[in-house]
């Protein structure tokens, strides 16, 4: 059997083991033998699969989250030899992501709820269509990860800027940590020791010379850091200002007597607004609140704070708002963009804040939140 240089070009240990493991827990109490090996040459581990005299060897590949874009990258960087089976792993294989390997003649899948789909050339056969008790996808943070607000806000400007780039093909080239440092407000050594970490976890991946011209990083698994950070994210306590006011229309309020009243003072919307207004959705009638987020001098002191609000026609209440005004940090707006008429945060921080709606139990928030994910961020 020929193996050597198969896997995926760029391909972190970490990865590849966390992609054979998938195909090994997704096959977990079936009447097929499993055995993770590493080939001579030590190349991407192989997954060997034995039924009665039958034996197949499987190439695990991950894909993220297992959306069509995390597929088709992963497929992209993907190169394998004769004598083995592709087989696609991820979180949780979307619909369109299956239908891309349907139309790829792909044979092999399994996620990390416990579904797979094998039909190796070999005869062996795995088609469980149903996640098993007890392979939920994971909604908490890793638990080899600790975050802190350094180390998240590091991850929200890389996820910012490869939602922003778009690319379904190409992993994600990191800026300097220069640029990143000056960008989320951290020194250049303590965000060079973050990265290292993100390498270490697998979600980043260094190549080249150590400095220089030559050196770059890559994001490898943008999936597993958005997942990751977002799950920490919204258990934050966050001290918004909430405000009231006689608000008809949020959207004409926003654009007018609210930008007027905060002139020079950067803000954007979050949450189920800038969902709606980005995608399109139709996401505002579940909601009474909306969330702004605003330079963080406009908030902090007491006396600029009560002379906005007057401004802005708004009361400060305690509960029963109708808007969220959030002190914003430097990166989250300075990765805002337009969307129609409003300036919105990017679909990172969106998808953080309506998982944050979904914990206060705002209704189909958390739908809302994947849905963003799957056709804004694409992660």
């Amino acid at each position: 059997m020929a193996t050597r240089n198969s896997g995926v070009r760029g391909a972190t240990a970490a990865t590849a083991t966390r992609a054979a493991r998938a195909v090994v827990d997704a096959l977990d109490g079936l009447p097929i033998a499993t055995e993770i090996t590493t080939p001579a040459d030590d190349s991407a581990p192989l997954v060997k699969l034995t039924h009665h005299e039958r034996t197949s060897y499987l190439l695990p590949v991950w894909a993220g989250q297992g959306f069509p874009r995390d597929v088709r990258r992963a497929l992209a960087a993907t190169h394998h030899a004769p004598g083995t089976t592709l087989v696609i792993t991820a979180e949780q294989m979307s619909p369109g992501a299956v239908e891309l390997l349907r139309e790829e003649n792909l044979t092999a899948w399994v996620d990390r709820t416990g579904r797979a789909m094998i039909d190796t050339p070999d005869g062996i056969l795995v088609a469980r269509t149903e996640p098993r008790a007890g392979h939920a996808r994971a909604t908490s943070p890793s638990p080899e990860f600790r975050w802190a607000a350094g180390t998240a806000a590091t991850a929200e400007y890389l996820l910012s800027l490869a939602a922003a780039q778009g690319s379904a093909r190409e992993p994600f080239t990191i800026p300097s940590v220069h640029v990143v440092a000056t960008q989320v407000g951290l020194s250049p050594s303590g965000t060079s020791r973050v990265m290292s970490r993100f390498d270490t976890q697998g979600w980043t991946l260094k190549s080249g010379g150590k400095r220089g011209a030559t050196a770059k990083r890559t994001l490898a698994d943008p999936g597993a850091m958005l997942s990751s950070w977002a799950a920490w994210a919204p258990a934050r306590e966050v001290e918004d200002v909430l405000a009231h006011g006689l608000i008809r229309d949020v959207e004409t309020y926003l654009r007018t007597t609210f930008a007027g009243a905060f002139d020079g003072y950067p803000w954007a919307v979050g949450g189920w607004l800038a969902a709606s207004v980005g995608t399109g959705a139709l996401l505002t009638s579940a909601q009474s609140s909306a969330t702004v987020y605003v330079d963080a001098d406009a908030l902090g002191a007491a006396d600029v704070r009560a002379r906005l609000l007057d401004a802005a026609d708004l009361s400060p209440v305690t509960k029963g708002e109708r808007l969220r005004l959030r002190p914003a940090p430097r990166h989250v707006l300075a990765a805002s963009r337009w969307a129609g008429s409003l300036p919105c945060v990017s679909p990172v921080r969106v998808y953080r804040d309506l998982l944050d709606d979904a914990d206060r139990g705002a209704v189909r928030a958390r739908e809302a939140a994947e849905y963003v994910r799957q056709h804004e961020i694409g992660f």
